[in-house]
């Protein structure tokens, strides 16, 4: 029987004034790109499967066309599916209902004054 480690984290960098112009899916998938970057000495050294539950519909679907070889013509869609190749890391979609604690903290933001937020 396999074993699996479920951990489950929320990462919210905040977000430039530059951003907010960018569509939704590009944002989502910078999004999981920081997620991924920030994790990864965790993901790298992990002997588990890494699965990142992705509430974006066309981030997972950018990610399994990546899967199947294709690759998208936005260039910030682009660097986030060559960012994520280096991971050993399958993306699956989840509704944001199903995922309610990280739902919640993305909408209701905790203020930093910190440089390091």
């Amino acid at each position: 029987m396999d074993h699996f480690k479920h951990y489950m984290v929320d990462f919210t960098p905040s977000v430039s004034i530059r951003l907010k112009k960018w569509l939704p899916c590009e944002a989502e998938c910078l999004g999981v790109k920081l997620v991924l970057e920030h994790f990864a000495p965790i993901l790298k050294e992990s002997k588990y499967q890494i699965v990142h539950y992705c509430d974006n519909l066309p981030t997972v679907n950018a990610y399994k066309r990546l899967k199947q070889g294709k690759f998208s013509s936005s260039p910030r869609i682009a660097a986030f599916l060559i960012s994520v190749n280096s991971y050993d890391v399958d993306i699956i979609h989840k509704a944001g209902k199903d995922i309610k604690l990280t739902d919640y903290i993305s909408r209701n933001p905790v203020a930093c004054n910190s440089s390091r937020c």
